[in-house]
């Protein structure tokens, strides 16, 4: 009894196939991992996102092919001296291509393909090191930002305060100044008109406060006076000579500078300000 013809599967055309598919699968795999390697902080939120975008993870059609079919060894070209009349490389190509979108390893649309493998992506040690390094900045983004800003609050207040102390300790030698000035001289008149004081807008602050703290001492008395037929404010010491100046409310950071900044004996006198 004589069999039928029976149609038998080309088993070194599926292996082939099978074999383009598996290299065009690693070419398309490298590409993706090469353009996140190189997109530096994005690189995190791409691999988040797992977007296929085909123009920029993949490679052209034409170029996949002209590589892969530049892969065929010298044993194809042997194989294919057989087989010739059944398949090419073109054709085993374009078949291993369908295969792997069919089975949804890679995308393909206006002329490119792009592998959709997000976890299996062929790239050296230090590009997935860094990418690592960058997921890791990406997650601990806020933790990083808030103590980022808890150090900047930090330095913040510790300079204010240095400011604050070196601003008290001014006042403190401007005060003792002022006092011993008055002390020595009994009555001077009291810089306080914008005539009187020069200097920036924090030298003029400094000196509100050393106002305050002569005009509030128990040996002084604030008043006006007519000098050359004006009115001025002045103090008077009504104190002993050897009384105390009442500076001991005065938190004191460093040595007084009395000494170092001499007055003339004119009643009109002016104390230095600040410097700003």
């Amino acid at each position: 009894m004589l069999m039928g013809p029976k149609c038998l599967p080309d088993t070194a055309k599926l292996v082939k196939i099978v074999e383009r598919a598996n290299q065009l699968n690693h070419l398309l795999k490298k590409q993706r991992g090469k353009v996140l390697c190189s997109m530096g902080m994005r690189a995190a939120d791409e691999q988040q996102l797992r977007a296929v975008k085909i123009n920029v993870y993949g490679l052209s059609e034409s170029h996949v092919k002209d590589v892969m079919i530049s892969k065929s060894t010298h044993t194809d070209e042997e194989n294919q001296k057989v087989l010739s009349s059944s398949w090419s490389d073109e054709e085993i190509v374009e078949l291993a291509i369908k295969d792997l979108e069919r089975t949804g390893k890679v995308v393909r649309g206006e002329g490119y393909l792009a592998t959709r493998d997000f976890k299996q992506m062929e790239m050296g040690l230090q590009c997935r090191v860094k990418l690592r390094v960058l997921k890791t900045i990406q997650k601990f983004k806020l933790v990083l930002m808030s103590a980022a800003l808890l150090l900047a609050g930090w330095l913040y207040i510790r300079l204010t305060f240095a400011r604050l102390g070196q601003e008290k300790q001014k006042v403190r030698e401007l005060v003792e100044l002022a006092l011993t000035k008055l002390r020595d001289e009994a009555i001077v008149d009291a810089p306080h008109q914008p005539g009187a004081v020069t200097g920036p807008a924090h030298a003029r602050k400094l000196w509100k406060k050393v106002e305050k703290i002569v005009e509030g001492n128990s040996n002084v008395r604030t008043k006006v006076s007519k000098i050359c037929g004006k009115s001025i404010k002045v103090w008077e010491w009504i104190g002993n000579y050897k009384a105390n100046l009442g500076l001991a409310h005065l938190a004191s950071t460093g040595a007084p500078g009395s000494g170092s900044q001499p007055f003339n004996n004119s009643p009109d006198a002016h104390l230095p300000l600040p410097s700003s």
